[in-house]
């Protein structure tokens, strides 16, 4: 027997065996196939494990894109299948899989390199004390804008995920128009909330109107050991502010790009 006549009859061989593979599987999960049923119960299976074979189908669908909705499911079935499934059926296999429709966190976007740099600073302060912490005044702004924020957009996602990379929504931190707001917190207490009335945040006014009269007289109740932790923004690391912070003997935390930012 010649080389190509074995391989044949191994190609042949191996069909077999997979079709018979494949016959075994269907007639395990499809009860239509067993001759022993009525045909009645029989349709009624078939379409009850075809809508259940797509609805798994749309389950590993919806981990992937969490955004879509059950009536877009519920269209792309009717489209493929020409059968109609109901909207019910659709969020019940969706709440059997543990996914529930709530509204992402929205965060700012970061690069590899930001990342990086935010888990080394986190670890290095790992194994602070409350003591320690206790020394840092926390500030940030905060921009409320007419602008929507996406705030009716709902996904699907399992319980304890909320902060999981696929259940998050990038945006950028400040939009058009609004107003802009400033406050800062520490262990021990606050600041008042401060409204910037018109105009844009440059450093001159940062120094003018938080530093002078918030931050240097909540650092003299704090002590010698007082750090700023501020947000990173343009402002805040002009030559203006570093002059101003330098001359009064405030010490600021560093923090990578977009720490405090990330998450809202």
């Amino acid at each position: 027997m010649s080389v190509n006549m074995i391989l044949q009859n191994w190609n042949k061989r191996d069909e077999i065996n997979l079709v018979v593979a494949i016959s075994t599987r269907i007639a395990d999960l499809c009860p239509i196939s067993r001759p022993n049923r009525l045909w009645e119960d029989r349709t009624k299976e078939k379409k009850h494990y075809c809508a259940s074979l797509y609805i798994d189908e749309g389950l590993y669908y919806r981990r992937r894109r969490r955004s879509t909705t059950v009536p877009q499911l519920v269209a792309d079935h009717f489209v493929v299948s020409g059968r109609r499934i109901s909207a019910t059926t659709v969020r019940r296999r969706l709440h059997n899989a543990s996914l529930y429709a709530r509204r992402p966190v929205v965060c700012v976007s970061l690069n590899g390199r930001q990342r990086r740099a935010r888990l080394c600073r986190t670890r290095e302060h790992v194994s602070w004390t409350r003591q320690q912490w206790a020394s840092v005044l926390f500030t940030d702004e905060s921009r409320f804008t007419l602008e929507s924020d996406s705030e009716c957009l709902l996904i699907w996602r399992e319980q304890r995920t909320r902060y999981h990379q696929s259940n998050t929504l990038d945006r950028h931190s400040y939009r058009d128009g609004g107003i802009m707001v400033w406050a800062a917190i520490s262990l021990g207490g606050h600041t008042d909330l401060h409204v910037f009335h018109g105009g844009t945040l440059i450093s001159v006014r940062y120094r003018n109107e938080i530093l002078d009269p918030y931050v240097r007289p909540y650092a003299g109740v704090i002590g010698n050991d007082f750090i700023l932790l501020d947000d990173n923004a343009r402002p805040h690391r002009a030559l203006v502010v570093e002059d101003y912070l330098e001359g009064h003997g405030l010490e600021r935390m560093e923090w990578p790009a977009q720490l405090q930012t990330r998450i809202r």
